[in-house]
């Protein structure tokens, strides 16, 4: 049996022969892939190797990428056989058989093409991304706040079909991409929002996916201390709410800073605490709470969350989902727009302020001195 694995550490496959290879095989540098193709025919592949010392001299390198590699072996799996191509003929031969980390590969190739460029090769630090859907001026006070990180040209939005001129007021720098309208059904965005973070990462060392409501901060500047920070998966430290004081603080003025004209800050929920800070892919649930892939906490960084900074916002925000449709699957995993929708316009603008009084009751966060001063 002749195990195809795959070598992370040179973003190939290699190939572990049961026997021992013979010597006559090792003279040779191809292999011979042996199969039955789609017209019922006995076919054959001939592939360059290199005979690498891993400690294990039944062990081969193949000089094609991995996923070419299964696209050939792949419609032919538990038939295929793969040998040495000496003096015309098929030696040694052996069936294929994949380990369970080429099988995911076959699933989600563009992984191993990050993995394949270096950090230092790449032409993009940071890139940050969104999506969004009819997010009024939110969608514009997202973009300014991370241009002033990384630069117009390194943001990424998805417009879910957005129907109220949002999109088209960002500068032309910024990269949308349209997307089709469709039912929400959160799962399928966390799918496509993890292919373009994937895309991402074949060209930026770092990409951020945040919502449009939520400020990513930290004491120094945001590029050069990714720079300075190991290679991962990571989530912010903590979660800070900031919520509107309606009794003492006006309606947020879109023209200013956050921190100036708001004053009450509570501990975030746990559901702030996404893993949405990485240089390889993440394989994100619904939401981009979790992901299949190990992450820990980003010390000094703060996801601050918008949702709740403003009376008129959040009332606007709370409508736009009543208004909305879903799929059936959603309306089993997911009931915020089922909800709001059971509520009728008066008890949405009731939810809203209960929304923002249950959090004005909650003690205030104690943060760094320098915190007010990023945002």
């Amino acid at each position: 049996m002749a195990i195809i694995d795959i070598d992370f550490d040179i973003s190939r496959a290699v190939i572990r022969f049961e026997d021992e290879i013979r010597p006559e095989c090792l003279d040779s540098d191809t292999l011979l892939f042996e199969f039955i193709n789609n017209d019922g025919v006995l076919s054959y592949a001939v592939i360059k190797y290199q005979y690498m010392d891993f400690g294990d001299e039944n062990v081969v390198v193949p000089v094609l990428y991995p996923e070419k590699l299964l696209t050939m072996v792949m419609p032919r799996y538990g038939e295929a056989k793969v040998g040495f191509y000496v003096n015309g003929q098929l030696w040694q031969a052996e069936q294929i058989r994949f380990t369970a980390r080429m099988l995911n590969l076959a699933m989600d190739p563009l992984s191993l093409n990050v993995a394949r460029i270096q950090l230092p090769q790449k032409p993009g630090r940071v890139a940050v991304m969104t999506q969004t859907y009819n997010e009024g001026k939110m969608l514009k006070y997202w973009e300014e706040y991370y241009a002033a990180k990384v630069g117009y040209e390194n943001l990424f939005v998805m417009n879910n079909h957005s129907t109220d001129g949002s999109c088209e007021l960002l500068h032309p720098k910024t990269s949308v991409i349209n997307m089709p309208e469709a039912p929400v059904q959160h799962d399928h965005f966390s799918q496509a929002q993890g292919y373009l973070q994937r895309f991402l990462l074949l060209k930026y060392d770092w990409v951020i996916k945040v919502d449009t409501d939520e400020l990513l901060v930290c004491e120094g500047d945001l590029v050069q201390t990714l720079m300075n920070t190991a290679p991962g998966t990571y989530t912010p430290e903590q979660g800070v709410e900031v919520i509107h004081d309606t009794e003492k603080e006006a309606p947020f003025d879109w023209t200013g800073k956050v921190a100036p004209q708001r004053k009450h800050y509570v501990l975030g929920t746990e559901f702030l605490i996404r893993p949405i800070i990485s240089t390889v892919p993440s394989t994100w649930t619904s939401g981009n709470h979790m992901c299949h892939e190990l992450y820990k906490p980003l010390p000094g960084f703060y996801s601050v969350h918008l949702k709740y900074f403003d009376h008129d916002f959040l009332l606007s925000k709370n409508k736009k989902w009543s208004e909305m449709t879903q799929t059936q699957h959603e309306t089993t995993t997911c009931r915020q727009i089922t909800d709001l929708q059971e509520l009728g316009l008066q008890g949405i603008f009731d939810l809203t302020l209960k929304e923002i009084n249950d959090r004005l009751a909650l003690p205030p966060l104690p943060l760094p001195a320098w915190f007010p001063s990023r945002f």
